[in-house]
Parts: structure tokens; sequence; C-alpha cells
């Protein structure tokens, strides 16, 4: 983690809850290394949160939150101070407002994710009916911003102006993949818990975006393949932001996106084709791009991670992508 300037001091590290993405592994391999990694990392996150619950170095910035990781950590050792720092988590994640309006400053799909992902933490944590009265604020202000718009009816994300999200003056209306991406995994694992029909309609309209929306067809060298859109202009598709030297790094979260919409299409019978062939698409391009690390790793002995925030992204949401390939790659 110090090579090539990154630093383990570096905040960035730290976005995307790499605690969890270890967890996760080791639930996954049973290979204690994991779970050493894992507690350390745990520990280390632990110690860079302030009294009030915020990262120390990004005071105010909700993106910093991430409750998972902590949560297996104090269940699987028992460590109060983890359970406590996850309320206080909570807490700052107040500060937070979840609805967007036209004329609001900053707002993207990655905070609004992270703010979800505490308070689904700490009610699976404490069962707290007030926590679970704020995730159903979240769910139904994300659900309005989705789907009863005057515009764009038919497209299914969070949609937002681009000055919200980038910080320009640029007022078209954007939705980003990857960012959709975190903010369905709080989604999915609130559903899994309560059936929630509004949590559920996002799943499968965010799926449903992406797959109509939200990829695009490109050559790399010999190769032709299929990559998700940084950030897609609903108003002006042609703008829409891409690079296919590292638009790929998002496939495996995105195809876990993906799969979490098959299956929640599947169990209430919508329908899903279009989402479960993007979903093939993406977990190919996922798999050929951690084909070539494996064997980068075989000739050299490691398998670098540039930049190291990616390993977070690339895990922590997509621990279900054995199961899904199982059910729906490629066939019904």
């Amino acid at each position: 983690m110090n090579s090539r300037g990154y630093g383990i001091q570096q905040s960035a590290q730290w976005l995307f809850d790499r605690p969890r993405a270890l967890y996760q592994l080791y639930f996954q391999t049973g290979a204690a290394s994991f779970l050493l990694a894992a507690n350390n990392a745990a520990k280390m996150y632990m110690s860079r949160m302030n009294a009030n619950g915020f990262y120390k170095e990004k005071p105010r910035d909700h993106k910093y939150l991430a409750g998972m990781g902590l949560f297996y950590y104090y269940l699987i050792n028992g460590d109060k101070s983890a359970a406590g720092l996850l309320q206080k988590m909570y807490q700052a994640s107040l500060t937070w407002e979840p609805a967007y309006k036209p004329n609001r400053g900053f707002w993207t799909e990655r905070h609004q994710a992270a703010v979800l992902d505490i308070a689904v933490t700490n009610w699976l944590l404490t069962g707290d009916n007030v926590i679970r009265a704020r995730i159903d604020y979240i769910v139904d202000v994300t659900y309005q911003m989705t789907f009863n718009r005057t515009k764009k009816q038919d497209i299914q994300c969070p949609a937002h102006k681009m000055s919200a999200h980038e910080g320009n003056r640029n007022n078209s209306l954007v939705c980003s993949p990857w960012m959709m991406a975190l903010l369905t995994d709080g989604l999915w694992r609130y559903w899994l818990k309560t059936q929630s029909e509004k949590a559920a309609k996002l799943i499968v309209g965010f799926g449903r975006f992406v797959a109509g929306n939200g990829l695009y067809s490109t050559q790399i060298k010999d190769r032709t393949t299929t990559l998700p859109y940084y950030l897609v202009n609903l108003d002006n598709h042609q703008s829409s932001m891409k690079n296919k030297w590292t638009d790929g790094q998002h496939a495996c979260d995105i195809s876990g996106m993906l799969g979490k919409a098959v299956f929640v299409s599947k169990y209430y019978q919508y329908a899903h084709a279009d989402t479960q062939n993007a979903f093939s698409l993406m977990l190919d391009e996922c798999q050929y791009l951690s084909n070539k690390i494996v064997s980068s790793s075989s000739k050299r002995g490691y398998a670098p991670v540039m930049p190291p925030r990616k390993f977070g992204w690339k895990y922590s949401t997509t621990a279900e992508l054995p199961y899904f390939e199982a059910l729906f790659k490629h066939h019904d």
C-alpha cells in the first residue's frame, strides 16, 4: 500500500470500505491472511476517525463514512468501541440532506450511498426504529427523484444537474452508473431485510437504466468490448463522459449492481432480459480484467491495484458475484 506514491496514510486509501472488502474475501475463501488484513484495516480506519464520527482529514466529507467493514469487525471481535463509533458515524451522517432539489448545490449518488450505508448498518446493529425512519426517508426521496419527474420519465435514475455533481455551470441532467452501483448496494441490503417495494423498484430501475443508457461498445486494440459510461448526460447523450482506457475499472461493481437488479426482477417476475444481458457483458469485462491481474501476479509475484482505492470499490459491493454468475450468466 506504499508503492507508487500511495502511502497508507493517504486519505483516499480508505474510500469504498477497504475493511469490508477484505472481510468478504475472508468469508469466501477462509484464508486467515484476509482475516488478519481485514482486522488490521478496520483498526486503522477506526484510528483515523474523529470524536464526531467523521474521518479526521476530511471532517465534513460524508463519502468517508463506511459502515459494513466495522460491523463485521464488531461481530467477529466483539469490540464495543466499533459499535460506539458506528453510532457516532450515523450521527455525523445526519448532516447530509438526502433530498435533491434543482437549486441545490452539491449532490452525488456516491454521497447518498454512503449515508444510506451507515444508516442501514446502524439499523442492523441496533434495530432502532428512528434509524429505520431515516432509511425510509432516504429511499423515498431517491425514489421521487428517480421516478416522479416532469422530464425524462423513461430514464430510471436519480437525475441531478451536472453542476451539482461536477461543480461546474452545466445544468444538464446526469447520472453516474458506477455511483449508482454503490447506492444499489445499500438498497439491496435493506430490501433483503424488509422487501421494501420502493427499494426493489429502485434496484430494478437502476439496472434497466444502465442496460439501456449506461453502456457503450468500443474497440481496445484488437478486442471489442462493452464498457460503462463514467457519467451519462441525459439531455445530450453524445456529451456523456467516457474513457475506454479507464471505464473498465468499474465493470465488476456495475456487474454487481446489474446482478442485484436481475435477482430482484426475477423475484417479482418483472421483465429482465436486457438487464441480464448487460450483466453478462459487464461480468465478461470484469473477468477479463481480473484474469489480466492474475496473469500479472503470476509473473511478478504480486498484483498492484492502482489506485489502491479501486480495491474497495471492486470488492466491497460485489460479494454476490459468484452466486449471480451461477444463476444468470448467459442463461435464463
